[in-house]
């Protein structure tokens, strides 16, 4: 089960929404579904038992499984009223069905997810990245960014960089900080790696599983042209959420698209939640 607290609400500069704080979540992932222990509420460690991160003075060069397919055509999301769908945590036992949700409905999304999933579900990015979905990184052990020094957040952002591009062939252009947490050492190693820091303003708070009916009813009520909605890779409810969830979304004039469709253009270290209506 997981336990967060609510997250403040963005502050909105130029038409760019900002999160000014670090977001206060506790995530505890149960063993039966992931298999690894769940953070402590200090968030303080900067490593998982499971494997060692690498030095920074031996950054690899990872050779792809293979040519991923093209990125989605673009979209004036300026003219469209668009909404960009957005799963964290994963790649777990349920990716699956949460990508055979988003193919029953020709839909692309965007997967931030984490190092150490990833070496347990090995197969997952190849099947994320050959479906056409973006995928941004979430962070090697999912603890918080604020509270580590920059050569451990080096450690973090290239060891999940080189697993998604050994897993998917695609290096990641986007992170989202565990947590909603940031510092100026996260900004400076994202200005370093070429990533743009993707927030949200809608959260259906999947992590309480409140079953599928319930999450479609506060995306649906919750999300508007320009909205990033947060859901996780990592429970059922979710999977089972995304048809009536796009349906839904679609009866309201609005189009699925991925994040980069969506803030299009954006400076490294930029923090952003982008989009007309926002």
């Amino acid at each position: 089960m997981i336990a967060r607290a609510a997250k403040p609400a963005p502050a909105t500069v130029g038409g760019v929404l900002i999160n000014l704080g670090s977001v206060a979540l506790a995530l505890a992932i149960t063993a039966a579904s992931v298999g690894f222990a769940a953070p402590s509420q200090a968030e303080n460690s900067t490593s998982m038992n499971a494997t060692p991160l690498i030095s920074v003075a031996s950054r690899s060069t990872v050779t792809p499984r293979f040519v991923p397919r093209k990125p989605a055509a673009p979209i004036d999301c300026s003219k469209v009223a668009c909404v960009a769908l957005t799963f964290d945590d994963g790649p777990s036992m349920q990716t699956d069905d949460l990508l055979a949700a988003l193919a029953s409905r020709n839909v692309k999304a965007t997967f931030f997810v984490l190092g150490v999933m990833i070496q347990r579900h090995p197969d997952a990015i190849a099947k994320i990245a050959q479906a056409g979905h973006v995928i941004g990184t979430h962070g090697f052990s999912h603890h918080s960014f604020a509270t580590m020094t920059p050569d451990a957040i080096t450690q973090e952002i290239q060891q999940t960089n080189d697993l998604i591009v050994a897993g998917g062939g695609v290096t990641p252009t986007l992170l989202r900080p565990p947590f909603g947490s940031g510092s100026r050492a996260l900004t400076q190693a994202e200005q370093d790696f070429g990533l743009v820091d993707v927030r949200w303003n809608v959260d259906p708070e999947d992590w309480r599983n409140p079953g599928a009916p319930a999450i479609v009813q506060r995306v649906v009520d919750a999300a508007k042209p320009g909205s990033i909605i947060l859901m996780h890779d990592i429970y059922p409810g979710t999977s089972e959420a995304v048809p009536a969830i796009v349906d839904a979304l679609r009866a309201k004039g609005m189009t699925l698209v991925t994040v980069p469709q969506l803030i299009g253009s954006q400076p490294p270290g930029t923090q952003v939640l982008h989009g007309p209506g926002v």
